[in-house]
C-alpha cells in the first residue's frame, strides 16, 4: 500500500508539474482544428472540381445538365439532357478554358457539339440567344447569333415574313423557353430516315413495286418513329401531316422511358430554327451569305451539284415510278446534258460535302418540312432544296406550295429536339 501511495504521488506530481493535460488539450484543439480546416479544403476541392466535371453522359441522368456544373457560363455550356451523351469529344475538351477574346469558356461550345441516345440517333446543339431577354446579360454577344425568323430566298408568293408564321406547338414544345434557359437548342444531324421496322417502305419488293405515286404512298406516308442516323433512307413520299406526328412521336412512344419522356420531346424543325441555324452557320465561317441565298451546289446534293464521290445512291429519272436503292460506288456525272438524266438522291449523311458544323444535309437532298404556315392559303411550308433542283434552290428557300396532305419524292422532313422544362 505504501508503495502504491509513494507511485501516486509522483504519477500525480509529474501530471501537475509536466503540463500533460496541458498539452494534450492543447494536441485535441490542433487535431480538431485540423480536421476542420482539412474538412474546408475538400470541399473546396470538391466545388472547383466539380467546375471542370463534364457531364458529357447523360444516359441514366434524371435532370437535363449542363456540360460544366458551373452556371455562370451559361451561353459557352450547352446542355446534354436525360437520355444523351456527347460523342464528338475528341476536338474538344468540353472543360472551362480561357480565351483571348471571350475570357473563361466552355471549349468546344460553337464547334457543332453532337449528341447520341440510347438508339444511336444524333442532334447537333446551335447556340444562340434571344434578344428581348438577354440583350443586357450576355458577355461578347456578338460571338453568338439571334434566335430569329429571317426571310432569306424569296418564293414567288412568299415576300415578307409577316406571310408565315409558326403552327401551334403541341404541348410540352417552346423553344423560346430553352433558349432562355439553356441558351441553345438541338436539331437533327441527319434528315428523318425510314425505321427498319418498315422494311416495304425502303425497298418495296418486286411484287409491291407501285405503279403509281397513289401506291408510292401507301408505301411511305404512313405512321412510324423516324431516326436520326448516317447512311440511313431518307423518309421522303410523306405529307406534312403525317411527318408532323412522326416526329412528335420520336420521343414520345412506348420504347421511351419515363424519364426520357419527361424531359425531352420532339418534333419537326420550326422556321425560326432552320434560319437561326444558317445564320450560324454563316457566324462560324461554315458557310458564305452567298452559299446560303443564291446558290448551295458547294454544300448540297443538286442537280446540277457534282460531288466527288458518294456512294449507297438511288437513281430516279421523270419515266419511272419510285426510287430503287442500289449499293454502288460511283461519281456523279458531270455538269451536262448526261448529269440532267439523273436525279441522285443520297442516303442521309452519305458525303462529308454535304456536312457542315456536323449537320448533314441543310441545302439539298430532300426539301424538308417545318411548322411554318403560309398565313394566306394555310399552306404548309417547306425549306431547302432538294435533289431533283438546281442549286439556285437554295438552303434558305421557303416554299408554300404544299397543303397538309401533299407527297413528293422530293419532300422529307429532319426532327428538332425540345428539351423540357
Amino acid at each position: 500500500i505504501i508503495v502504491l501511495l509513494i507511485l501516486a504521488g509522483v504519477t500525480i506530481s509529474i501530471v501537475l508539474h509536466t503540463g500533460i493535460i496541458d498539452n494534450s488539450q492543447k494536441a485535441v484543439n490542433t487535431y480538431q482544428a485540423q480536421a476542420k480546416n482539412e474538412t474546408e479544403t475538400l470541399d473546396y476541392l470538391q466545388d472547383k472540381f466539380g467546375l471542370y466535371i463534364s457531364y458529357l453522359d447523360n444516359i441514366n441522368g434524371k435532370e437535363n445538365q449542363k456540360i460544366i456544373t458551373d452556371k455562370e457560363y451559361a451561353y459557352y455550356n450547352p446542355v446534354i439532357p436525360v437520355g444523351f451523351k456527347a460523342v464528338n469529344t475528341e476536338n474538344a475538351s468540353w472543360k472551362i478554358v480561357e480565351d483571348k477574346e471571350l475570357g473563361k469558356i466552355v471549349e468546344g461550345w460553337n464547334d457543332g457539339l453532337v449528341i447520341e441516345d440510347k438508339d444511336g440517333n444524333q442532334f447537333v446543339w446551335v447556340p444562340c440567344y434571344i434578344s428581348s431577354e438577354k440583350d443586357e446579360e450576355i458577355e461578347d454577344i456578338d460571338k453568338l447569333v439571334e434566335y430569329k425568323k429571317t426571310l432569306g430566298q424569296q418564293n414567288y408568293v412568299i415576300t415578307d415574313l409577316t406571310q408565315v408564321q409558326e403552327e401551334y406547338l403541341p404541348e410540352g414544345i417552346n423553344e423560346e423557353s430553352q433558349i432562355k434557359k439553356y441558351g441553345g437548342f438541338y436539331i437533327a444531324r441527319y434528315e428523318a430516315g425510314i425505321p427498319e421496322s418498315l422494311p416495304n417502305a425502303i425497298k418495296p419488293k418486286p411484287e409491291q413495286t407501285p405503279e403509281n405515286k397513289e401506291d408510292m404512298e401507301k408505301i411511305r406516308n404512313v405512321q412510324g418513329v423516324p431516326v436520326s442516323k448516317k447512311n440511313q433512307v431518307p423518309w421522303n413520299d410523306i405529307t406534312y401531316t403525317q411527318a408532323k406526328l412522326n416526329a412528335e412521336s420520336m420521343y414520345n412512344n412506348d420504347k421511351i422511358a419515363d424519364d426520357v419522356k419527361n424531359k425531352v420531346k420532339s418534333g419537326l424543325v420550326t422556321g425560326t430554327m432552320w434560319d437561326t441555324t444558317l445564320s450560324w452557320l454563316e457566324k462560324t465561317g461554315s458557310v458564305k451569305d452567298d452559299e446560303i441565298n443564291n446558290n448551295s451546289t458547294s454544300w448540297g446534293n443538286y442537280r446540277d451539284s457534282t460531288i466527288p464521290r458518294v456512294t449507297l445512291y438511288s437513281v430516279y429519272d421523270d419515266f419511272k415510278t419510285g426510287i430503287e436503292w442500289i449499293e454502288k460506288t460511283s461519281t456523279k456525272p458531270d455538269k451536262g446534258s448526261n448529269a440532267k438524266e439523273f436525279y441522285w438522291l443520297l442516303k442521309t449523311g452519305n458525303t462529308e460535302y454535304t456536312k457542315r458544323n456536323n449537320i448533314y444535309d441543310l441545302a439539298g437532298n430532300l426539301w424538308e418540312w417545318t411548322y411554318e404556315i403560309f398565313n394566306i392559303s394555310s399552306n404548309c411550308v417547306f425549306r431547302g432544296g432538294s435533289f431533283g433542283n438546281n442549286g439556285d434552290m437554295t438552303a434558305s428557300y421557303r416554299s408554300n406550295n404544299g397543303n397538309s396532305n401533299f407527297t413528293s419524292l422530293d419532300i422529307g422532313f429532319r426532327v428538332a429536339l425540345y428539351i423540357s422544362e
